[in-house]
């Protein structure tokens, strides 16, 4: 039998003309973010921490939607919900050009992607894209935050790995550099290691805290247990960091003409091992994507 078709709205429709009207007014909200969406994608076209970030904030999303049982459709849907979020978005782009603040722009950007979602998606399906926008608005964030924490978080990871080799019996050496910019020197073994930007661990650290908060949607846990998992995400991030550094600084005078290799190889490892430690934690807990379990991992499951 053919299957019955998609009801579509007959010509002068008032509810197919009010999903071009706000389809329209989505186009020309996130046009008027055009400045701080091309800020962001500079931004992370220049960090490759924040590209490990984005790379699994968008994983996370077509995964999410990928397996929800029922798949979600899209719908283009206009009510309140939608007319709340469009109309929150362009209240924060006042207030924000009014104060001069570029975290309330960066909230304003949230608002109008969340009336983005509440558009293309029926109500039964709006809490798959929770999780989605939960990490948008953690990326968004992280992005704000890279260069004032680059420096502390070098520091950081110079000092706990010089501490680590020393208890290791490498008697290592730190000394900071003015060469104009401030740089962390690292000797180990008489080679020296320079602790740059790529050293901070802000990658490893973001991308699991991003894994937690996306995973704390989906599992059936208390709330504190799934705010507990985002310190211990972060934490576990900066210790696999100081591992990396580790691995580099003991394994470099083995392999000296594959530098390079060695230094992505190790990357690599303590990244995937970083966020399977993470999953390890939360995936007792886990339940699939869902209209129902999506945004409400609290409440059990029916039997």
């Amino acid at each position: 039998m053919p299957k019955p078709s998609e009801p579509t709205a007959a010509p002068g429709d008032p509810a197919g003309l009010d999903r071009w009207v706000a389809g329209l007014a989505l186009l020309l909200t996130f046009l008027a973010f055009w400045p701080l969406m091309g800020w962001i994608a500079r931004e992370t076209m220049a960090r490759e921490q924040l590209q490990q970030t984005f790379i699994l904030l968008v994983f996370a999303g077509v995964y999410g939607f990928w397996v929800a049982d029922p798949r979600p459709r899209f719908s283009f849907s206009v009510d309140g919900a939608v007319l709340r979020r469009l109309g929150a978005a362009y209240l924060l782009i006042l207030v924000a050009l009014f104060f001069s603040s570029a975290l309330l722009l960066m909230a304003g950007f949230l608002a109008a992607a969340a009336a983005a979602a509440a558009f293309l998606l029926p109500p039964a399906s709006r809490r798959l894209a929770h999780p989605l926008l939960a990490g948008l608005g953690a990326f968004l964030i992280f992005t704000a935050l890279f260069p004032l924490l680059d420096w502390p978080l070098r520091q950081m990871a110079g000092i706990y790995s010089a501490h680590l080799l020393d208890l290791l019996g490498w008697a290592p050496q730190l000394a900071l550099v003015q060469d104009p910019e401030p740089h962390l020197l690292l000797s180990v073994g008489g080679k020296l290691f320079l602790v740059a930007t790529e050293c901070n661990g802000f990658g490893l650290i973001t991308t699991g805290t991003l894994l937690a908060l996306i995973l704390g949607f989906y599992m059936q846990a208390p709330l504190w247990w799934r705010i507990a998992l985002l310190p211990a995400a972060a934490f576990l991030g900066f210790v696999f960091n100081l591992l990396r550094i580790l691995a580099i600084s003991l394994l470099a005078p083995y392999f000296p003409d594959h530098y390079d290799l060695l230094h992505e190889t190790a990357g690599i490892t303590a990244l995937y091992a970083g966020l399977g430690s993470i999953w390890w934690l939360a995936h007792p807990r886990l339940r699939p994507p869902g209209p129902a379990t999506a945004g409400n991992a609290s409440q059990p499951s029916p039997a």
